[in-house]
């Protein structure tokens, strides 16, 4: 079986959050946005970004979001990493907020939660592995 590979890019880094490029399968789907990143070993509870790497994803129950939302497994550092929905930042407190279109520099619109849980849900009945890559790129 195959794996359902997704991947943030990681693209526009602000002092307050960090932005990325959404890809599912190698398709653009949109954007995500998170906390800002930090220093390696520098963590603030709320406020940073989760460490670039390869993480399974399953399924969890949110009681917050109150939906089954794609669950980030095994961060260092973290527990339940969720992509769910969210405009900017202040929408995480550590998960990645996921939607179709850029407002403005920190701030994302139209939500594709349901669309990526959906995506995901599906691909784990069918039997295959989903993962989710957190990619730095370079920055100035």
């Amino acid at each position: 079986m195959s794996t359902l590979r997704i991947q943030t890019v990681r693209t526009v880094y602000t002092p307050t959050s960090t932005r990325s490029n959404l890809i599912v399968d190698g398709e653009n789907w949109g954007y995500a946005i998170e906390d800002t990143v930090r220093p390696k070993g520098v963590k603030i509870h709320g406020k940073t970004a989760i460490p670039a790497g390869l993480y399974n994803v399953a399924m969890h129950n949110s009681p917050r979001f109150k939906k089954r939302l794609p669950w980030l497994q095994n961060v260092p550092g973290f527990e339940y990493i969720l992509a769910h929905g969210g405009n900017t930042a202040l929408d995480s407190e550590g998960c990645l907020c996921v939607a179709a279109k850029i407002k403005a520099l920190d701030w994302i619109f139209e939500s594709l939660s349901d669309k990526m849980a959906a995506k995901v849900e599906t691909a784990i009945k069918a039997g295959r592995k989903v993962t989710w890559e957190v990619i730095d790129t370079v920055r100035d």
